[in-house]
């Protein structure tokens, strides 16, 4: 029998809803975000295993009806994998993940990337984009990558004053967040993987 470690995610927790926001600095070429994710945990578990790729994650919480609880970290790279394991096992039932994170805006077409355009007085801009599909949303966030783990997405970008940004959903709200940058918030998604 094949012991082998899987790239694909164990079904004893399922993603219901996602909280993103994300903060991107086109200078540096870096971003960082955090995300809620509201899971719906199958059968008692130990550890809850997503999908991360290229991200530096630094803090990460489980909470549910017991309370919350910090969790511990592993990220396996070759797997794009992050275990996260609270202190006591996980019940059955609602919870919520909440994760703070950090990565680069690549320039390899995935994930989050950068790109330039130029504007018609011959200025080129730096611009951020996302390709998530097949399996590149976990190299922008924690999450469940698997196609068949559907879930609602809420956005928030928080930008430079002034830049245009764009989700899935149609913006909600534009918010000056008081030090050069606005907070936007888009309409929720239809279930998305």
């Amino acid at each position: 029998m094949d012991h082998a470690p899987s790239h694909r995610l164990p079904r004893h927790a399922l993603p219901r809803r996602y909280e993103l926001t994300l903060r991107p600095d086109l200078g540096e070429h870096l971003f960082t975000g955090a995300v809620t994710i509201v899971v719906d945990v199958i059968e008692p578990v130990g550890t809850l295993v997503l999908n991360a790729a290229e991200l530096s994650i630094h803090a990460a919480t489980w909470t549910d009806s017991q309370g919350t609880t910090d969790c511990a970290v592993d990220l396996d790279s070759e797997l794009e994998q992050v275990r996260l394991t609270p202190p006591g096992q996980i019940a059955p039932g609602e919870g919520r993940l909440d994760l703070a994170f950090a990565g680069e805006i690549n320039d390899r077409l995935r994930g989050f990337y950068r790109s330039t355009l130029m504007d018609p007085g011959g200025t080129t801009h730096s611009i951020a984009t996302t390709q998530f599909q097949a399996t590149d949303a976990r190299r922008c966030f924690p999450c469940f990558d698997e196609p068949d783990m559907k879930a609602v997405f809420g956005v928030t970008l928080d930008v430079p004053s002034g830049l245009f940004a764009t989700s899935n959903g149609a913006e909600t709200s534009r918010t000056p967040l008081g030090d050069g940058h606005d907070r936007v918030r888009f309409a929720d998604t239809i279930p998305l993987s």
